[in-house]
């Protein structure tokens, strides 16, 4: 059984009508369990959760669009400032370059 720190590390959103979600997060599930040192699965059970989420549409933020990726990078970069003001405060600097535009993202 996976510790709860390997269920923790990623969520992914398989959107139907897209593709077949379950098809997918299995197939995904799948493929990250290769070890590419011993050449097999490091797994041979596979768990998909499945949730249905329901939102009002002013809520939502579609990043099929443009625009929701225009929104969504706009908030994106506001958030790698903040971190960058914060990381400078403590004299680190994680990613940060001066200049908003410059910054780099790790994520």
């Amino acid at each position: 059984m996976a510790d709860a720190q390997g269920l923790a590390r990623r969520m992914l959103f398989f959107v139907e009508g897209i593709s077949d979600p379950q098809k997918k997060a299995k197939d995904w599930a799948i493929a990250n369990s290769w070890n590419n040192q011993l050449k097999q699965n490091e797994y041979t059970k596979f768990a998909v959760i499945s949730s249905k989420i329901s939102v009002l549409d002013d809520y939502f933020l579609d990043l099929t669009t443009n625009d929701g990726m225009e929104v969504f990078n706009y908030f994106r970069g506001k958030f790698i400032d903040k971190i960058c003001i914060h990381s400078k405060k403590r004299g680190e600097n994680l990613f940060c370059h001066e200049g908003t535009k410059k910054n780099k993202s790790i994520f």
